[in-house]
């Protein structure tokens, strides 16, 4: 069974994994038929791909076997890694920190001691706060300096306010940056906190849908029109440009009318596509250069937006029209004017450091004074309106997130939910649990019992005699009504006068 783009992140095929199902159920109801289910490279042409067709059938393979980026993959056992899990959301305030330990968990929570906010200070209650690649470095030991606090920006409500603040009031929901985001409380600077705006960060996802906003979009902004100058008409290179600055990028660059060139992974040069980028190229590859030439007839780009390192920025300053700009986002690898003078002296390299840009606000240089507010103020409507996707991690897996971050599987932003977590299983509700009289049914029905169940039905096609001794310890639970029913689940009217 053939499929293009069935499986794996960032693949929107639904019809393709609609019949990759159907094929992996025939798979484990025929063993016999030994069905091999081959997913193609949904990038890669299909002519180019017939050679691997053939190659699987005369081989005879079965099971899954995937293509992507030119290599093939199979299905394997392995050993997973732990779920490793923080402590439940604790009553107490609390921040997370990096463990040093070696070993477990990346991070670790830690108690913490709340402080009044002082002048021109606001204290927030974090509900959702973004996670960022400097947190990535941060978790991998690969910043270039230090810091003794996690996480930048964040979203939730006013809990406090220090005094000389009138913009805020208690209760309001903001978005803004502050070191030490990830905890349940954050003292930020008034100067860079701002209000939820529009209504479309409205209803029950608001906060993780706001922490998408504050650093992404503010480094896009600023890097792009105030250091980048980028003007309409003009060419622009955005690295990266399915993560979080580089979508953000992309709709700041679109915004002005810019013409957007962007590398990503090919596993995500669709969703760019469907959100109208025409001309992207493989960020894994220095092939991009010679491409963006061929791309531009020659002529390279006006602005380019660089996170990546090593000899993709020696590439990127080669693209460059004459009297281009180069805005270095990136947190390594950074380059000494001496250094592009050797490369390129009719450019403009610039470094755009968000976190030191705060910094200057904090301590009140004027230059920068207006610079968070310019997040939330008309002429930004455009890109702050539509958060930026997200994939949502309780913060109870801070580290698994901060993993699936430095592997660059998302779309878009990582976000990590702060919002107290509670159970959904209640006392006044029915679970149905169909091949609940096996393994994995009595297992399931012990996790409901433990969170709470009132009443759980076990069904299978006939009851055990004897019952086995799990199955027996477990209906002696004398907090959950559970009872035993024998049917058909395909057959429905036997189902429905069983419960």
């Amino acid at each position: 069974v053939v499929t293009r783009g069935a499986t794996g992140p960032n693949c929107y095929h639904p019809l393709e994994g609609a019949l990759q199902g159907m094929a992996r159920t025939i798979e484990l109801e025929f063993p016999e038929l030994h069905v091999c289910r081959i997913d193609l490279d949904p990038i890669a042409p299909i002519d180019q791909q017939l050679a691997d067709i053939a190659n699987e059938i005369n081989s005879g393979s079965h099971g899954s076997i995937l293509y992507r980026d030119r290599r093939r993959f199979v299905g394997r056992m392995a050993k997973v890694e732990p779920h490793d899990r923080l402590p439940c959301h604790p009553n107490e305030p609390f921040r997370l920190k990096r463990n040093d330990q070696g070993a477990g968990n990346q991070i670790e929570l830690e108690a913490m001691v709340r402080r009044a906010p002082g002048e021109a200070e606001v204290e927030i209650q974090v509900e959702a706060a973004g996670a960022n690649f400097i947190d990535a470095l941060d978790m991998a030991g690969l910043l270039p300096f230090e810091r003794d606090w996690i996480g930048g920006e964040f979203a939730g409500t006013v809990v406090a306010v220090g005094g000389d603040v009138a913009k805020f009031q208690i209760g309001d929901r903001v978005v803004g940056l502050a070191p030490g985001a990830f905890a349940s409380h954050v003292i930020a600077p008034a100067a860079l906190v701002a209000c939820l705006p529009g209504a479309s960060l409205t209803g029950p996802h608001s906060f993780p849908e706001a922490a998408t906003i504050p650093a992404n979009v503010l480094t896009a902004k600023m890097a792009l029109c105030d250091i980048g100058r980028l003007k309409a008409g003009e060419r622009v290179l955005i690295h990266a440009a399915a993560g979080g600055t580089g979508l953000a990028a992309v709709r700041v660059a679109m915004a002005l009318g810019a013409e957007v060139y962007a590398t990503a992974s090919q596993g995500k040069w669709q969703y760019l596509k469907s959100i109208g980028v025409r001309h992207i190229f493989d960020s894994r590859s220095l092939s991009f250069a010679g491409e963006v030439m061929d791309a531009t007839s020659g002529k390279g780009v006006h602005v380019v937006l660089n996170s990546l390192t090593g000899e993709y920025v020696d590439e990127g300053l080669k693209i460059l029209a004459s009297r281009g700009r180069f805005v270095e986002i990136g947190k390594r690898d950074i380059r000494s004017s001496e250094q592009v003078h050797k490369v390129r002296t009719d450019v403009e390299y610039h470094v755009f450091d968000l976190m030191a840009i705060c910094e200057s606000i904090v301590s009140g240089d004027q230059g920068y004074a207006s610079a968070p507010r310019s997040l939330f103020d008309e002429h930004a409507e455009l890109t702050i309106t539509q958060p930026l996707p997200k994939t949502v991690f309780p913060m109870e897996e801070a580290s698994r997130a901060i993993r699936y971050l430095q592997r660059a599987h998302h779309i878009g932003k990582v976000v990590l939910d702060f919002s107290e977590t509670r159970s959904p299983i209640t006392k006044n509700a029915t679970y149905l649990i169909t091949g609940g009289l096996g393994g994995l049914g009595i297992k399931t029905a012990e996790w409901l019992v433990e969170h709470g169940a009132g009443r759980i039905l076990l069904l299978g096609r006939s009851i055990p005699e004897p019952i086995p001794e799990p199955l027996r310890q477990l209906l002696q639970q004398a907090d959950t009504d559970i009872e035993l029913l024998s049917c058909d689940v395909t057959d429905f009217e036997q189902l429905r006068r069983a419960i």
